[in-house]
């Protein structure tokens, strides 16, 4: 059983913990709506999206299941955020890659400009994830001090 040294520090990790756990989570569902979209219905996106989707689409059908897998990731971290804290560290440098590789697809190799939405969604995903993990994180190391 932990020792509770600070009730209202107590307070504060499970409240970051459950916002962290939110924000996997709506992350999770962002992937798995997309993910499927890619998979299911690949040229009505492209047409609501205003992409043009390459021919063949295999490619870009291996993203849409990389995305899945994604969002399984994400949810799982989500369940139990104390124990696998690490993993929700990752997910924020995912999400921050992810937005600088949006950004330099549109600005340094002329993508479609709509793939900006997509890297300022990441980009706040992964604040919103790295914020509240780094603060658990440091906590969690100062406890094992």
């Amino acid at each position: 059983m932990r020792k509770i040294v600070n009730p209202s520090a107590e307070g504060r990790e499970a409240r970051l913990e459950r916002f962290l756990a939110w924000t996997l989570y709506a992350g999770a569902a962002l992937d798995l709506f997309f993910g499927l979209g890619i998979l299911i219905a690949l040229p009505r996106l492209g047409e609501l999206l205003r992409i043009e989707v390459p021919d063949p689409p295999h490619y870009v059908r291996l993203f849409g299941l990389l995305l899945v897998f994604l969002a399984g990731f994400y949810a799982l971290t989500a369940d139990d955020i104390r124990s696998r804290l690490p993993l929700a560290l990752w997910a924020a440098a995912v999400r921050l890659a992810g937005a600088g590789y949006f950004a330099l697809s549109v600005f340094r190799y002329g993508a479609p400009p709509v793939l900006l939405a997509f890297g300022a969604t990441d980009l706040l995903l992964g604040i919103l994830h790295g914020a509240p993990a780094g603060v658990l994180w440091r906590s969690s190391r100062r406890r094992l001090e």
